[in-house]
């Protein structure tokens, strides 16, 4: 019997392998070929029987997922835009969820808590196919932050909500101030538990001095923070997202280039095992009959959820602007259009129990709202940006930021040399011939960058503000430290980092208009 289900599960590998090397051969997006390939399977009724529990089945999928988006994310960037993240992350999901739950219950007659539990289960967005456009094009740095923070919070918040609703239908009964009190704890108990174990991660790391050593750490903080999230009642998927978010903005400072790469390889190879199993599992208990039948209807929870992503985020950008943010007409065009759907839907859905009344209908449509979601939305997404010219980058912009990153590589490379040289685990000559040879390349690619750099007027614009945005948050880290040491009150220390936040968005402002 185990024999079997190694044998299906190769196949599904096989096939998710042979899908990969086909879509690299056409440039096609990897995640929409799953897509398709799924429901191929489906229609071509292929024999395999692979079976999970549900719990395990999240256990094994989520926090993977979820660890390595919060682990390579940019957290200074995160930071500056922690306001539109956790205000899209919230309440665009209870938003996105009220919104669909209430249509369904009135067009399509869907008991209210079951309309409910299918908002919660389809609102978590996925950045993948986006972000993937977005590098394409050269979208600004700042749009791209908000939409990856956004999912990878939403996931959370959409979770909790799912488990709220499979609750309620479970039981029967429900409080609606027992309900919010719940989400909240669930929600921000998550984001504490995150913050701690974040930092102890750190802490664990900077005494390690082995690369597998870090990259075991990181798989007990994804997997160890999800069992005790849950376990003391609190959302485990906030937890890893806060913890990764954490470790990965420290990464730099803590982990050695060895332990960086060995970490950065495991978890975009985990991502995609995960993301090949999902859509193609979803392939497998999908009924084509009942895809067939129900047609229209996803087409109508399409365009449901589509009007409810564009609701939520109209309303909740305004809001945002009023309190000072930059949120332009085209980017929230952008932003709605960016609310794909793709892992963790599917995920959920194959979570529910056998027992579920309505699994058969739930599986097929909300498999239907992520394919249109990832090949009709996600495929007018690019055309889309270039008519609204989001894409301002020119061609010598691109080969000059090939160049700087060249340049931080390169120079990483020597700062890490250095150390082994100085721990004396190589010798003087390898040591200085290697050391040349980075040098040399070095002076090379900078005499690119410095004619690039002159040619091209809107680089030096650019550079002046990143500069001067970064030379602001040095400022406003110090004065910090100077609060906590006692040599300002934290009234003048509030005054000054007040008026630098200032400066900081009229920065980003003017780089909106640049990038």
């Amino acid at each position: 019997m185990i024999e079997k289900e190694i044998i299906n599960i190769i196949y599904l590998l096989v096939v998710a392998i042979s899908a990969s090397i086909i879509v690299k051969r056409i440039r096609f997006h990897y995640t929409i070929a799953l897509i398709l390939v799924g429901l191929a399977i489906s229609v071509m009724q292929i024999p395999i029987e692979v079976e999970f529990n549900p719990e395990v089945l999240m256990l094994i999928f989520l926090p993977a997922l979820i660890f390595e988006g919060a682990y390579h994310m940019d957290f200074q960037e995160f930071k500056r835009n922690i306001k539109p993240v956790w205000t899209l992350a919230i309440f665009g999901v209870l938003i996105s969820t009220a919104v669909v739950g209430l249509l369904l219950n009135r067009f399509l007659g869907m008991p209210l808590a079951v309309a409910l539990l299918f908002g919660a289960i389809i609102s978590p967005t996925d950045p993948i196919s986006v972000l993937a456009i977005f590098k394409k094009f050269g979208a600004p740095k700042r749009l791209s932050t908000i939409i990856e923070g956004e999912s990878m919070f939403n996931d959370g918040v959409g979770i909790v909500l799912f488990t709220v609703m499979l609750g309620l239908i479970s039981t029967g009964t429900f409080s609606l101030a027992s309900g919010i009190i719940s989400f909240l704890t669930v929600v921000f108990g998550g984001v504490i538990l995150g913050g701690i174990i974040g930092f102890a991660g750190i802490e664990v790391m900077k005494r390690a001095d082995d690369h597998l050593i870090d990259l075991l750490i990181t798989i007990i903080v994804a997997y160890g923070g999800f069992v005790l999230g849950e376990s003391l009642h609190v959302s485990g998927i906030i937890t890893i997202a806060m913890a990764g978010l954490i470790i990965g903005g420290n990464k730099a400072k803590i982990i050695r280039p060895s332990g960086q790469l060995a970490i950065f390889t495991f978890w975009e190879f985990a991502a995609f095992i995960i993301n090949s199993f999902v859509f193609l599992l979803i392939g497998l208990k999908l009924n084509p009959s009942m895809i067939l039948a129900n047609l229209h209807i996803i087409l109508y929870v399409s365009l449901m959820v589509l009007a409810a992503r564009f609701l939520s985020v109209y309303l909740i950008s305004g809001f945002l602007n009023r309190l000072g943010d930059n949120i332009s007409r085209k980017w929230r065009f952008v932003i709605s259009l960016s609310g794909l759907r793709g892992t963790i839907p599917i995920a959920l859905v194959l979570g529910l129990p056998a027992t579920f009344s309505h699994l058969d209908f739930f599986v097929s449509i909300v498999f239907g709202v992520v394919a249109f979601s990832l090949v009709v939305m996600g495929l007018c997404l690019g055309p889309i940006m270039g008519k609204l010219k989001l894409r301002k980058r020119t061609e010598k912009e691109f080969r000059y930021e090939m160049d700087i990153g060249s340049i931080i590589g390169y120079k990483k490379g020597i700062d890490e040399l250095d150390r082994l040289f100085n721990s004396g685990r190589i010798s003087k000559k390898i040591y200085d011939k290697i050391r040349k040879s980075y040098t040399e390349k070095i002076e090379g690619i900078e005499e690119d960058a410095n004619k690039l750099f002159v040619s091209e007027g809107r680089i030096s614009e650019i550079q002046r503000l990143v500069i001067s945005r970064d030379l602001l948050i040095a400022r406003k880290s110090a004065i910090k430290d100077a609060e906590i040491k006692g040599l300002i009150s934290a009234k003048v220390a509030d005054q000054l980092m007040s008026e630098i936040d200032q400066k900081l968005v009229d920065i980003d402002i003017e780089l909106e208009e640049k990038m």
